[in-house]
């Protein structure tokens, strides 16, 4: 792939698929060209030798000449990580961004192909809310709930590898009043303003939570469903809301499991009876603290967030820097934000322009998603740490203070540092399948 040099000032780094008709780059900058060579599991190990050739406009020709080192390690499928993928992303703007009708065929053969993408990162966690359901009030406490979108989309994921996990999004609004929404006996549809504790919240959120899980147990999916009641509650009165919320969930199936996004890991002591998975955000140093409890039975799962991980002006070894961070803090795993079309920043399909905070892995391009040198980054991130969770948390550590690390941006950023922790981690793993 190459980074398209007529693109860089609205797409800073839109990579471009290489195929054989090769690819052309402007002579008024410079241009990167990123490799990335897929070696089949069964490949002898050894040196690969080739060549990337160029030619100019006046005829003239040169290459660049190409090595390749397989090592005797294979890695998993990236679903198959050890530490898990799930990615952050907001399917709403998409059919406004590309003039179709939300979930019409068209619609969803755009989801197919920004799928196709998370799936290809190691994604493996596959995010729904409340308009992936139909909720109709035929008379007080008699409710009727249309499950074939919330269906379908999951079929599409699982097809596409992305079976770990399902992550429900938001029972509660922080930002804003919180809405219920649902049709009435006439087909009318009705827009409530109701918190936790209100009537016709309780009645609403209490018979949807019962079905949602009768029905992902009959479809199989109970055991994997996570449901995030509320983002990063803070306040007082958040936290009684997201409790009672949580009640809500409980009584309607015991074995609900709940999900919550924080500021601090301060927050998880008073939150752990009510939640089963925390996600810190990258925001502080919060991030840092030992995420892991003595009790492994008992202890909440935790799950690293990269915040507004790929915010520009950020250092471009960021993304590369999240799996490190998370082994550090003993996280099990990495939610990254990739915003797609964008929670931070619109982009107008005819004059596109970026923002600054736009945090999307994949571009919206206009017949579909554009690869980025983030999610690249990202990718090769996550696949060393793979290979240092193999040789073992103490002795990546010791690679990472030997190549001369003097603080965390020195491996988020230096390419040279990650290059040595990775070759003394494939040797190490090479050795070990040998039986050495």
């Amino acid at each position: 792939m190459v980074v398209n040099s007529d693109l860089l000032e609205t797409y800073p780094d839109l990579l471009v698929p290489l195929d054989e008709s090769g690819f052309s780059l402007s002579d008024e900058r410079d241009s990167l060209l990123w490799l990335r060579i897929e070696v089949p599991a069964d490949a002898a190990p050894g040196i690969y030798y080739g060549r990337v050739d160029f030619r100019i406009a006046d005829g003239q020709s040169g290459y660049c000449p190409l090595a390749v080192r397989v090592h005797d390690v294979v890695l998993p499928e990236p679903q198959d990580y050890a530490l898990g993928l799930e990615v952050w992303q907001a399917w709403s703007p998409l059919a406004e961004q590309y003039g179709v009708e939300p979930f019409s065929e068209p619609w969803w053969e755009l989801v197919e192909a920004y799928l196709r993408h998370l799936a290809d990162l190691g994604a493996g966690v596959a995010q729904v809310g409340r308009t992936y359901f139909d909720w109709k009030r035929a008379a007080p406490g008699q409710w009727q709930f249309d499950f074939s979108r919330f269906d379908r989309y999951l079929k599409l994921c699982e097809k596409l590898g992305i079976s770990n996990g399902i992550s429900y999004l938001g029972m509660i609004d922080n930002t804003a009043p919180t809405q219920v929404h649902y049709s009435d006996a006439d087909g009318q549809f009705v827009s409530v303003e109701a918190a936790p504790g209100d009537e016709i919240y309780d009645e609403a959120w209490s018979a949807f939570a019962e079905a949602l899980a009768k029905h992902c147990r009959d479809m199989g999916w109970f055991e994997k469903l996570y449901v995030w009641p509320a983002d990063r509650p803070a306040t007082d009165e958040q936290l009684t809301a997201f409790k009672h919320a949580v009640d809500l969930l409980r009584k309607a199936d015991p074995d609900y499991r709940v999900a919550v996004s924080i500021d601090s890991a301060i927050a998880v002591p008073s939150l752990a009876e009510h939640v089963s998975r925390f996600m810190l955000s990258g925001n502080g140093e919060s991030v840092l603290l030992p995420a892991r409890s003595d009790d492994q039975e008992n202890r909440p799962e935790l799950c690293f967030s990269c915040g507004p991980l790929l915010v520009l002006g950020r250092p471009p070894g960021w993304p590369y820097g999240a799996g490190l961070r998370a082994l550090i803090g003993r996280f099990d795993g990495v939610a990254p934000c990739s915003t797609y079309l964008g929670w931070s920043a619109q982009i107008n399909m005819d004059a596109p322009q970026v923002a600054d905070g736009f945090s999307g892995l994949v571009y919206p391009g206009r017949d579909g998603p554009l690869a980025s040198l983030r999610a690249e980054r990202m990718r090769l991130g996550l696949q060393d740490l793979e290979l240092w969770r193999a040789a073992g948390v103490e002795k990546t550590l010791e690679w990472y203070w030997d190549c001369g690390a003097k603080g965390e941006s020195k491996a988020l950023s230096d390419s040279e540092c990650a290059e040595h922790m990775r070759h003394r981690a494939l040797e190490a793993a090479a050795r070990a399948d040998n039986g050495e």
